[in-house]
């Protein structure tokens, strides 16, 4: 089942599905394993879950160290 994108999508660009917008095939890392060839969110957008994921890991690993489990 695929997403339903709100807009056209002109040739050379591709929607985002982090900040639901259109941006430039540029903007989206090389991800072979689609069918794009592109990631489904954009380098900007893929910058930030990494980076809330990576504090999500930080915030567990010193839950674990309070809880002595670390």
């Amino acid at each position: 089942m695929s997403k339903k994108i709100p807009i056209a999508v002109p040739q050379g660009s591709k929607w985002c599905h982090g900040c639901q917008q259109v941006k430039p095939v540029q903007s989206f890392w090389i991800d072979r394993s689609k069918k794009d060839g592109r990631h489904y969110c954009c380098i900007r957008c893929g910058d930030r879950k990494a980076l809330e994921r990576a504090e999500r890991g930080r915030m567990m690993n010193e839950v674990f160290l309070r809880v002595g489990r670390g």
